[in-house]
């Protein structure tokens, strides 16, 4: 197992711990002189009473703290921004007798979190950490550290700690939903599915067992005197590009968690409700690298680094989603500009004031009290 150094403590604490140890011995003295000078019952009774009274303080420092076992989940897995809590399990032989009383300490590259801790209650613990920016980190190590009551002596013991913690982009379902509902008016297709699809009519032919109702011509069949069914040709499939403009500039990482929202929930719509079934849609993640994928994972979500060199993909008619965290990045970009050009363009940009939409030349803000948020 890999040794893990423990923290280094300061030359501040030393000297707070010298002058508690030596206040302590100070005291013992002091009642061990006073029972060799008096030499009477109640002087040797302040010595036997201080003698088991430090014995009892250090009674706990004698077991083991690797026979404490901490357990909780795994993988943990959280949003950018979010105070959330890590709820940790104790358990172990003699674990309230030895350590009525526990400090931890959760340690990471960049930052540590510290609780005192008592297993009166059921030896649970929950760790309130604060925002983390979005990534994947794993290299966690635990120390548990025991003293007596007044703060003398201190044991500890390092160990690594099998925590994955996952933090995707920003969660503005909020935001996501307005905006899709406001794109679901503006431009039905391609966001319903079968319900405002056209058709053309292709033949008719005789009904068979597995045809569904909505397939019969009642017309046509009273006439014929026999039940026919239409048989339709669907319209072409649609394409859709959504594509986020990944420019390291201020406000990245809100306008980033509004396509990662947005892209979850087209994607619980085509799951649930079936639209946009017969529409292709790609995703496209302009970054330090590039990224052009059918679905997201949550690996991608993390991995995914703004960058001021971009390369625009070639892109053509088709509907595109554009979210840029500056619209003025478009005006200094001739590539940015072809594509814009090239499709049926929709510019989308999260602002304090709301969601700025700009599509042929109209530029519409979606304002935040429309979906009641806060950025």
């Amino acid at each position: 197992m890999k040794k893990i150094p423990l923290p280094t403590k300061s030359w501040r604490y030393y000297l707070r711990i010298s002058g508690k140890l030596l206040i302590a011995l100070l005291f013992y003295l002091f009642i061990l002189a006073y029972a060799f000078l008096f030499n009477n019952t109640t002087g040797w009774f302040l010595f036997w009473l201080a003698t088991f009274f430090y014995l009892g303080l250090s009674l706990r420092l004698l077991a083991s703290l690797r026979r404490i076992h901490v357990s909780c989940p795994e993988v943990f897995t959280i949003h950018s921004g979010e105070h959330t809590k890590l709820t940790m399990t104790f358990t172990g032989r003699g674990l309230q007798q030895f350590y009525p009383a526990l400090m931890i300490t959760l340690h990471h590259p960049t930052r540590q979190i510290q609780r005192d801790i008592s297993f009166w209650h059921r030896g649970k613990l929950g760790i309130h950490f604060a925002p983390f920016p979005r990534g994947t980190y794993q290299d966690f190590s635990l120390t548990l550290a025991s003293c007596d009551l007044l703060g003398i002596a201190l044991k500890e013991q390092t160990r690594p700690f099998p925590l994955q913690l996952t933090v995707l982009p920003y969660d503005l379902a909020p935001q996501a939903k307005a905006l899709f509902q406001f794109l679901y008016l503006k431009k039905p297709q391609p966001f319903l599915g079968d319900a405002q699809k056209s058709y053309d009519l292709k033949n008719f032919r005789r009904y068979e067992y597995r045809d569904g109702l909505r397939q019969i011509d009642w017309k046509v069949s009273a006439r014929l005197g026999e039940v026919v069914v239409r048989e339709l040709e669907n319209e072409p499939l649609q394409e859709m590009a959504l594509v986020f403009y990944g420019a390291d500039v201020l406000h990245i990482e809100e306008n980033f968690g509004l396509f990662y929202s947005f892209t979850n929930l087209l994607e619980e719509q085509r799951r649930l409700l079936g639209s946009l079934k017969d529409t292709t849609v790609t995703y496209h993640l302009l970054g330090k690298e590039n990224y052009q994928v059918s679905r997201v994972s949550n690996e991608l979500w993390t991995q995914f680094t703004p960058s001021d060199q971009l390369i625009v993909p070639t892109i053509k008619k088709t509907t595109l989603l554009l979210f840029v965290p500056d619209v003025t990045l478009i005006t200094e970009n001739p590539q940015l500009q072809k594509l814009v050009k090239d499709n049926d363009s929709y510019l989308l940009t999260l602002k304090k004031p709301g969601i700025e939409i700009t599509h042929r030349h109209q530029t519409i803000l979606l304002p935040k009290e429309v979906a009641q948020w806060k950025i």
